[in-house]
């Protein structure tokens, strides 16, 4: 099967959207539903790119930017690190398939396209998430810490609950179900931490 979709084109494609995935899921922790993507792609991405043979300094390019994104997330508003991060990926990426001849294996205008594409995405939204991290609070939203609410999902290392109207990203010390009572010990930037709550008491 994977075979038959051994194309480059592909496979470049297939690497920027695990990545885009993984760095916003990195960015935003929250329901898991990003990890779960990220993991996805990766593996897509790593079956088509076994039919092929690998340049490993593009891997290693790849892989170190991992270090300007953690840089990225100390030091948001420093955007050379993000801009570091997205070209390590572009040019790891679009140069990590081996062609037959030649220096690049993916069609030069995919590269560009897709690319740009990527290198949009990760520089628009990482800006977003870090302007709505860091700025000035216009409503004290420590608010929350110490009211009940419900969870939406099952919680435990990623999870949702609703709390004071709202739909918050949530973590817990021990897993929790959907649908259960929880009360709010204290808040990380936008991820509640939540205990459960026995239903007598949530009914109080």
């Amino acid at each position: 099967m994977w075979e038959a979709l051994a194309d480059p084109n592909l496979a470049y494609g297939l690497l920027l959207a695990a990545w885009l995935f993984t760095a916003f899921a990195v960015l935003t922790p929250g329901t898991g539903l990003m990890e779960l993507a990220a993991l996805g792609l990766w593996v897509a991405a790593m079956l088509v790119l076994g039919q092929f043979s690998l340049r490993w300094w593009a891997v290693t390019l790849l892989l170190l930017a991992l270090v300007p994104l953690g840089a990225a997330l100390k030091r948001p508003r420093e955007r050379r690190w993000m801009a570091m991060t997205i070209a390590l990926v572009v040019l790891g990426a679009g140069f990590m398939v081996r062609p037959a001849r030649g220096w690049l294996a993916v069609h030069p205008l995919w590269l560009l396209v897709a690319g740009g594409g990527f290198a949009l995405l990760l520089w628009w939204g990482s800006g977003k998430i870090f302007d709505a991290l860091h700025q000035p609070q216009l409503i004290n939203v420590d608010r929350v810490v110490g009211q009940r609410g419900v969870t939406r999902t099952p919680v435990y290392h990623t999870g949702t609950v609703y709390v004071a109207g709202e739909t918050w990203s949530a973590r817990s010390q021990v897993p929790i179900a959907q649908d259960r009572p929880v009360r709010v010990v204290r808040r990380e930037g936008l991820v509640l931490w939540v205990e459960p709550l026995e239903d007598a008491e949530h009914e109080q």
